[in-house]
């Protein structure tokens, strides 16, 4: 009878046993110990990135200015020259043709007008003495007046041949890169062809522009109230350039021009800014990122880390007044800082949010520091 007890006693501890201990498992589960954060405000700098299209600061169109086969060229596509430097020269024997014409009607004007000195030189003292009257003069006067004009006016028909001749040796304007060559030797060309020679573009310095919403054009308009364009242009911090290959350009940036109208397409605002080039590292056509910093007050940071996503929208794990853990939607902007999400709403100053491990936090989980 005594093991009989015993024996029931044994069992209904064991299922006492077997009945608590689930109960102190869900009871643990539902606790953790996890580092949090209150959420803060604070003064940042960010850096803002556009697409941008680089230019040479000066691309020059190559066009003849004169009629004529190409005789020469001299250069290749993408090659650097210098000014003063020999382009292309341009079949010259009509034009030299026209300046050795222009030449002979200078010594004929000239000869014309020695005759007519001769003349006035004869007749003035006849007229002196009575012989003859005032009016031979004035008409031998006459004469050499009209002489004097045509020698000017070949002497002007001169220059203007030598200056066409001249055209026929096209030399590179400014320092810089050529472009495509669409004309081969032989080529019939003229001031009227429709496509240039090629193209020179001075890349000493480069142009990169890129465009502002016209939000953020007021926003920046509002931080420098009272500055003329100009100062405002000025105070703008340098600016950085990603290039195409994802690095860092060396050497930053200035913006130097501000469009003064906003696109009604895309609501958009032109931007300019200057890079130097001395490595002529940068071409025209060349793309890139232009970074652009930014002060930003009073601004929401919300660590990455305490951040989970859910068909495309971003939460967070907020803790209520009993430290149970409630996922909160958050909307951030398209700028970060450093490892935290700039939050525009969803969140205010004074929240505690999970702030690790939220992999292992579920809906309603009290979360221990």
């Amino acid at each position: 009878m005594n093991f009989t007890k015993q024996c029931l006693g044994i069992v209904v501890l064991a299922a006492s046993l077997s009945a608590c201990g689930p109960k102190q498992q869900r009871a643990q589960q539902q606790e953790l110990h996890l580092k949090t954060k209150s959420v803060n405000t604070s003064n940042v700098e960010i850096s803002r990135q556009y697409a941008t299209n680089i230019e040479g600061i000066q691309t020059i169109e190559i066009r003849p200015q004169t009629s004529g086969f190409i005789e020469s060229c001299n250069i290749i596509e993408g090659q650097e020259v210098k000014k003063g430097d020999v382009l292309f020269t341009i079949n010259s024997e009509n034009q030299k043709q026209t300046v050795r014409a222009a030449e002979a009607l200078v010594l004929v004007a000239k000869a014309n007008v020695e005759r007519a000195e001769l003349e006035v030189a004869q007749v003035k003292p006849l007229v002196e003495k009575g012989i003859i009257g005032e009016v031979e003069l004035a008409t031998k006067k006459s004469n050499l007046s009209a002489s004097i004009a045509q020698l000017e006016k070949a002497k002007a028909d001169l220059l203007n041949s030598k200056e066409n001749l001249s055209y026929t040796v096209i030399k590179s304007p400014v320092d810089g890169v050529v472009g495509d060559l669409p004309y081969k030797l032989g080529s019939l060309v003229s001031s009227q062809t429709p496509l240039p020679l090629t193209t020179v573009s001075d890349i000493s310095e480069v142009y990169a522009f890129f465009t502002l919403t016209e939000k953020e054009l007021l926003a920046f308009n509002r931080g420098s109230k009272g500055m003329s364009q100009k100062e405002r242009i000025m105070a703008m911090p340098d600016v950085t350039l990603l290039l195409a290959d994802g690095s860092t350009y060396e050497h930053t940036g200035k913006i130097v021009a501000i469009n003064g109208l906003v696109n009604p397409r895309t609501g958009s605002v032109s931007y300019k800014a200057v890079f130097p080039n001395p490595d002529m590292l940068i071409r025209t056509g060349s793309s890139g990122t232009v970074k652009v910093p930014s002060a930003l007050n009073d601004a929401l940071l919300v660590p990455q880390s305490a951040t989970f996503e859910l068909q495309g929208k971003l939460f967070v794990y907020k803790l209520d007044e009993n430290r149970k853990a409630i996922s909160k939607e958050i909307k951030v902007n398209n700028n970060r800082f450093k490892d935290n999400y700039i939050a525009e709403s969803g969140i205010n100053i004074g929240d505690e949010i999970v702030a690790e491990g939220i992999i292992k936090v579920r809906e309603g989980m009290t979360i221990l520091n």
